[in-house]
This record gives structure tokens, sequence and C-alpha cells, in this order.
């Protein structure tokens, strides 16, 4: 038999456990809601592009949260194709909306005027028209099939890794069989640790090395820098001339 304190405890303590359920229900609930809408919003799957090669990696925080990282591979019709990788700053169905209306906005203003410094300065007024706070970072690519140069924007986001080409600029010549590779930082940092020192294991790992595909440099990125879990969403865009 119960006394009355013991009672009271038993009761205060279902009541509390009651809570906690509800509350870890409710995250789960928010939780895959994000990673649906995430995945729905990425696109399945690059589309083919003659005399080049694309390879992507989306892999959602460790506790399995989708966070704002997207990327996107669109052919003009013209011989151009637009690549990009962005990080939008948050977690959860927030970060997931608001990386949907950046993409959606980047392949709308693409399509009127592909030009790297064009689109970026739409997307900033739109962002300070429309008063939003939040924080972005991309990276876009202007590809030229034909001649293999790269026209980059940069808008606060980790440079591009090229493999076989000479240094990184606002213009890239790729030439037949080099490779470049975009990441989002979640690949790279670590608590107490300089971003550079992940970049350099990248570097380090894929140095002089010949890859008979993307999935395999992309592959090789990974087991040089990321551990079991991450704090971050991991994203990765590849692609090569053949």
């Amino acid at each position: 038999m119960f006394d009355e304190d013991e009672r009271a405890f038993v009761l205060a303590l279902a009541a509390l456990t009651a809570q906690t359920l509800l509350r870890t229900e409710s995250y789960a609930a928010e939780r895959e809601a994000s990673l649906d809408l995430q995945r729905a919003l990425l696109p399945a799957e690059t589309p083919p592009i003659p005399g080049w090669q694309f390879a992507t990696y989306y892999s959602p925080a460790g506790q399995g949260e989708a966070g704002g990282d997207f990327y996107d591979v669109m052919p003009l019709g013209d011989g151009r194709v637009v690549a990009i990788v962005g990080d939008v700053m948050g977690r959860g169905v927030e970060a997931a909306a608001a990386m949907a209306q950046v993409r959606t906005m980047i392949r709308a203003y693409a399509v009127v005027d592909p030009e790297p410094a064009m689109v970026f300065s739409k997307v900033d007024a739109f962002f300070h028209l429309a008063d939003l706070s939040q924080f972005v970072t991309v990276l876009y690519f202007l590809i030229e099939t034909e001649s293999g140069v790269l026209h980059v924007g940069n808008a606060g986001h980790l440079p591009p890794i090229v493999l076989d080409a000479e240094g990184i600029a606002t213009t890239i010549s790729v030439s037949p069989g080099a490779s470049v590779l975009v990441i989002t930082d979640g690949l790279v940092e670590r608590r107490g640790e300089d971003i550079d020192v992940g970049i350099g294991r990248i570097l380090e790992a894929t140095d002089g090395e010949s890859f008979a595909n993307l999935e395999q440099l992309i592959k090789r990125a990974i087991e040089a820098t990321a551990p079991a879990t991450h704090d971050d969403d991991v994203t990765i865009l590849a692609l090569r001339r053949d």
C-alpha cells in the first residue's frame, strides 16, 4: 500500500513522464517532417549533360534532423548549365522551408539572366525587400559545357576544390578529365579545430589520385574527413569534364 506522499509522488512522476513522451513525439514528428520536406525539394537525380559527369551526396546531421543544405543542377538549353550548392543556417522545418525558397529563387533568376553577379544581386535585393534574416551561403557555377569555362559566384561559401586544374578564381577553366568538388562546411568543420584542417584532409586524400568515377571521389572525401556522425548536414556536388 502507498501512503499519501508516495501516491502524490507516483502521480507527479506519471504526469512528468506523459509530458516528456508528448514532447518526444512532437519533436520526432517535426524532425520527420523536415527530412521529408528536404528530400522532396532536393533533386532526385542530376540531369544528363553531354560531355560532363555530375554526382551528388547528401546526409542530414547526426541526430537525423534536416538542415538547410541544398544543391541543384539546371541545364539552360543553350549549352550552359547552372550548378549550385548552398547552406541556410538553422535546422528543422523552418530551415528546410527557407532552403526551398532560396533554391527556387535562384532557379527563377537564373532562367532570366544566369550571370552569377546578376543572380546574386537579385537574390540580395529580394532578401532586403522582404526583410529576411536567414544567413545563407551559396556557391554558384555558370558552366559553358563546350569550352569548359566555369563562371563562379561565391556568397560566403567554402571555395571549390579543383582537382587537376590551376587555382581558384572568378573563372575556372576545366580541362578534359579534371574534376571540381563543392562541399558544405558540415563535412570539414569540427569543434575545436580550424576548418582549414578538414579541407586539408580532402586535399591530401585526393592529391595525385585518379578516380574511375565521381562516386569514388565523393567516397574518398567522406572517408578522409567525416566521423561516424556529424553535427551538421553534409552536402557534396562533384562535376567532371570528360
